[in-house]
């Protein structure tokens, strides 16, 4: 429990070696430590869990590229609206345009700055 990985005492629960199963419940390890041992990877699986890793971080930058581009849509029809409404006169909904367009560009300005 006093790993330097915070995910130990977990991934010892999920991978206990003890068929008795209590060692969640108990608070210790009824094996003795066996599943709390910090085994290294072989280079094979550690080349698995990089290309799984690889795999996972391409599918992050997809979603989160088709989120930027939902963004920039939605923020290009409310900025038509927006006109459409400066047209028309309808200043109610040109103020609630308008309130909507810089709470999105504010996010999106936050959002690029941590990227």
């Amino acid at each position: 429990m006093k790993s330097i990985n915070h995910d130990t005492w977990a991934n010892a629960v999920m991978q206990c070696s003890y068929g008795y199963g209590f060692c969640g419940a108990d608070g210790y390890c009824h094996a003795e430590g066996a599943c709390f041992i910090d085994q290294e990877m072989t280079l094979e699986q550690a080349m698995q869990e990089i290309l799984h890793l690889r795999k996972e971080l391409g599918e992050a930058r997809a979603k989160c590229n088709q989120i930027d581009a939902l963004h920039l849509i939605l923020i290009t029809r409310l900025e038509q609206s927006k006109d459409i409404a400066l047209k028309e006169g309808k200043s109610e909904r040109l103020f609630a345009l308008r309130q909507c367009l810089s709470v999105l560009k504010r996010g999106a300005n936050d959002i690029n700055l941590t990227r």
